[in-house]
């Protein structure tokens, strides 16, 4: 015998750990499995913490007053979570269209507030992470009735939004897009508009008057009812656009193209520029 475990002292410990491996694999896997299900709830539980302190940051005050660095902070940290961590990008576009609609509710509140326009600047420019997100339709901004009166508005992307109600009055509007935008009773008077997409936008009695609209695009774009008295629509694009009962009344169409452009009870009176032979009904 013992010679026998001289002579095989060698394969008998190989397989002597051959069975320890065997017996013990089940128990180094389930230690695995633990650790990784212990990594990932710490770091569901990091990203809570974070999203909730984030939220309570958005009301952050000092000395009675709003802290506007803290709460510019706060919505930057919540940009970081919405774009990395797909269960929280709905909820974080919820929070930022809340707070806004809830801040922007005077016609000067929004240009004197920095932290309005990251909160916007963050809600427009905010795509989830493509690797994260496969085939995940965004969720739809609502700032519906919010006033973004006498503010500077350049390169943000409002399409697809629902802007109903809100009022831009005497802003300046430039290299933005409102492409498929839901504008319906909207306030644009007095603005300056440069650069901007309203293709395919809905703009149905809205009032839009005094504003400056020359070469803007607004194919496809439904303006019934809509008040355009004295706008300026020099070069503006209307192709098959709806101008159903809307009144342009005192409007520069100079070089306005028109073309298959619906104008069912449109009011034209003292316009410039205007060529009756451009209007289809």
């Amino acid at each position: 015998m013992l010679e026998f475990l001289a002579k095989y002292h060698l394969e008998i410990r190989n397989i002597g750990l051959v069975l320890i491996a065997f017996i013990g694999s089940p128990f180094l896997i389930w230690r695995t499995y633990i650790a990784s299900r212990q990594v990932k709830t710490n770091e569901a539980n990091h990203k809570s913490e974070m999203f909730t302190k984030s939220i309570e940051q958005l009301g952050a005050m000092e000395n009675e007053t709003p802290s506007k660095e803290r709460r510019i902070g706060a919505i930057y940290s919540l940009e970081k979570i919405a774009i990395n961590n797909r269960d929280y990008y709905s909820q974080v576009m919820e929070v930022l269209c809340s707070y806004i609609r809830l801040h922007a509710i005077t016609k000067s509140a929004f240009s004197k507030n920095e932290d309005l326009l990251v909160a916007l600047t963050v809600v427009t420019r905010c795509k989830p992470n493509k690797n994260i997100f496969i085939n995940e339709e965004m969720h739809e901004i609502n700032l519906s009735g919010a006033f973004f009166n006498n503010s500077d508005l350049n390169d943000l992307n409002f399409d697809n939004a629902n802007l109903s109600h809100c009022s831009f009055d005497r802003s300046y509007i430039s290299n933005c897009s409102f492409f498929n935008t839901n504008l319906n009773g909207a306030f644009l008077d007095e603005v300056s508009i440069d650069d901007t997409d309203f293709s395919h936008a809905n703009l149905a009695f809205s009032s839009i008057k005094n504003t400056d609209l020359e070469k803007a695009q607004l194919t496809w774009a439904n303006l019934t009812g809509a008040q355009l008295t004295g706008t300026n629509l020099t070069e503006a694009n209307l192709t098959r656009a709806k101008l159903t009962g809307a009144n342009l009344t005192g409007a520069n169409l100079t070089n306005t193209k028109m073309t298959n452009t619906t104008t069912k009870g449109t009011v034209f009176k003292d316009n410039i520029g205007y060529n009756k032979s451009t209007e289809v009904t």
